[in-house]
């Protein structure tokens, strides 16, 4: 029925096919080839009265299937996948990491499952979903989650085997909320379809100095006076940019 509807992108999936018997091939104007069907007018006015509900419902339906497929595509992503990809590729040419990641397979499995845990964000996250994030920090050298810490805290990291990096970013910081959102805006949800270029560079830009500064650390030699050294500066740092971003107002920005 092209041609009797304003025709949408989401035509190409749905198809009608009318059966009429040999007698009505004048309503519809069959040629003697019996090709180029065409109902005559008042038969085209009665056909799309009959069809419109059908073609409405079935719009809908593919609408609808189309935003369910996406969502289950976006559940093994995040906002942060794609500068996290590019250090990834980028880690034959970075310094390696100096801490030797003494744990299980089994420990390994509990961690993830604590970090799951940690970085579901509100209301009950579906099984399907769980296993796309479980599978992603498997299959990734560096990811980055956000979770609800109290606010002096701005970010943890978690190192696995494999030297795989997991950094957990905390949406309650003043930093977060009066810099990295009023700065970032959609481009800090995975499914939007709002997001500018401006947005989405500032996001990657904001993480790239983040992962280059867990990677530095990373790089530094493992001993218990650079754990203590570095735990105790990123728990100042945090606690100072804290105070001070509190101060900051978000529509200066």
């Amino acid at each position: 029925m092209k041609g009797q509807f304003s025709y949408q992108d989401n035509d190409r999936w749905w198809g009608c096919e009318i059966s009429f018997p040999p007698e009505l091939d004048e309503c519809f104007q069959v040629r003697y080839i019996k090709r180029g069907a065409e109902p005559i007018g008042a038969l085209k006015d009665r056909l799309k009265s009959e069809l419109t509900g059908a073609i409405t419902s079935l719009r809908k339906r593919i609408k609808e299937d189309r935003a369910i497929e996406k969502a289950k595509q976006n559940q093994a992503k995040n906002h942060f996948d794609n500068i996290a990809g590019i250090m990834a590729s980028l880690d034959d040419l970075l310094p390696m990491n100096q801490k030797k990641v003494g744990m299980t397979k089994e420990e390994e499995n509990a961690k993830i499952e604590q970090i799951l845990d940690e970085t579901a964000g509100k209301g009950e996250e579906s099984v399907a979903s769980r296993e796309a994030r479980r599978k992603s920090i498997y299959n990734n050298m560096y990811s980055i989650l956000t979770v609800a810490y109290p606010a002096s805290i701005f970010f943890e990291i978690e190192t696995l085997l494999g030297d795989k990096m997991v950094i957990k970013l905390n949406t309650n910081h003043p930093y977060y909320q009066k810099v990295i959102e009023p700065l970032c805006g959609a481009a800090l949800n995975s499914d939007s379809a709002d997001e500018s270029v401006d947005q989405a560079k500032a996001r990657d830009a904001v993480m790239l100095l983040l992962l280059s500064y867990v990677k530095a650390r990373a790089a530094m030699k493992d001993t218990e006076n650079n754990r203590v050294l570095f735990d105790s500066l990123e728990f100042q740092w945090g606690a100072i940019l804290s105070a001070v971003s509190s101060k900051v107002d978000s529509s200066e920005l």
